[in-house]
């Protein structure tokens, strides 16, 4: 389960990162405010909320997005799968490396489909916020 630590390890990293930028946000806009003569607390709380909720809400989309597909690998590894495809979220946020490998298909029994394992098969412009999976194809009984 290396797939598992490693998520928890980027999560903590993630944190950090999240908190180090909300302290750098609201040092400099109060050191802003104090060389124009003015300190506004409400403006300051303002700066806090605004960066910390965008900054947790992409976090959070990007750890459940990989939580997510680990989970589908792990349980299409319990069952009989015929075939793999990669599907991808068709709008006009799709970047074309996306868009170019949306449906593309492969057996289960050939090693090539985890090279395309959305995010980290790197292709994604969007990096961490691609909004692609693979979808797992049974055995038909």
């Amino acid at each position: 389960m290396a797939k598992g630590a490693f998520l928890g390890a980027r999560a903590q990293a993630a944190t950090a990162i999240l908190g180090a930028r909300l302290k750098a946000a609201v040092t400099w806009e109060a050191l802003d405010q104090f060389v124009g003569g003015v300190v506004d607390k409400d403006e300051l709380k303002a700066v806090a909320s605004r960066l910390s909720d965008k900054e947790v809400k992409l976090i959070a989309q990007t750890s459940v997005s990989e939580a997510y597909n680990l989970g589908r690998r792990d349980e299409a590894g319990k069952h009989k799968i015929a075939r793999v495809y990669r599907q991808s979220v068709m709008d006009e946020n799709t970047c074309s490396a996306c868009a170019d490998l949306h449906n593309k298909e492969w057996s289960y029994d050939d090693p090539e489909w985890r090279n395309y394992d959305p995010p980290e098969d790197g292709r994604c412009e969007g990096k961490d916020r691609c909004r692609c999976l693979l979808v797992f194809v049974g055995e038909e009984g």
